[in-house]
């Protein structure tokens, strides 16, 4: 079966699925959402992370404040 088909089947699933089941399935959908990210990651990039957020905790006013980012997030993109 393929992925569009095992798509369709679920949604048939989930049109009749009482709360609990919903409530199941929303569970495994946050699990597997969080472990997929740690694949999605580089050795290279964790390392590259673990670097930054040691110097952010040595130095944390040496970067930018959320507001600033929110800034030039709303100039650039407006969202």
């Amino acid at each position: 079966m393929g992925t569009l088909e095992l798509k369709n089947v679920i949604a048939q699933y989930m049109s009749k699925a009482d709360d609990k089941v919903l409530r199941i399935v929303k569970a495994v959908f946050e699990t597997y959402g969080q472990e997929s990210v740690d694949y999605m990651v580089s050795d290279e990039h964790k390392k590259i992370l673990d670097e930054r957020l040691a110097s952010h905790k040595m130095n944390p006013s040496a970067g930018r404040s959320w507001k600033e980012v929110e800034g030039d997030i709303t100039a650039n993109y407006g969202v």
